[in-house]
């Protein structure tokens, strides 16, 4: 075989071996996008926030830490809803985000579960 045809069979050659790992890179991301897309759904549904309503207190006390000493950082009417993290709870006290974003802490005996 002479010089030129050897060197166009390897051109050949790498050029399909190019796009056959190309077509490997693809096809392996496009696999990791969707484990990975899965894998975002399972999280996004443990996540799923937990809303509480105020009931049988006309105000109450959003408190800077779980306990009755603690700061007051703002107050909020009978039937607000408020998002419980029940990771950072207490057994006494739900760790709450009001509708105007503010964290802080509220008695659980004020605040019923929605459904």
């Amino acid at each position: 075989m002479s010089n030129t045809n050897s060197k166009k069979t390897n051109e050949i050659q790498e050029e399909t071996l190019s796009q056959k790992i190309e077509n490997e890179i693809i096809e392996e991301a496009t696999v990791n996008s969707e484990i990975e897309s899965t894998g975002d759904e399972v999280k996004t549904e443990e996540k799923r926030p937990v809303i509480g309503l105020v009931f049988d207190c006309a105000r109450l006390n959003v408190r800077k830490k779980p306990k009755l000493s603690a700061e007051v950082i703002a107050e909020i009417p009978l039937n607000s809803k408020v998002e419980i993290d029940e990771s950072k709870s207490t057994d006494d006290w739900f760790k709450v985000c009001t509708e105007a974003g503010i964290e802080g802490f509220c008695m659980k005996k004020f605040v019923t579960i929605s459904k």
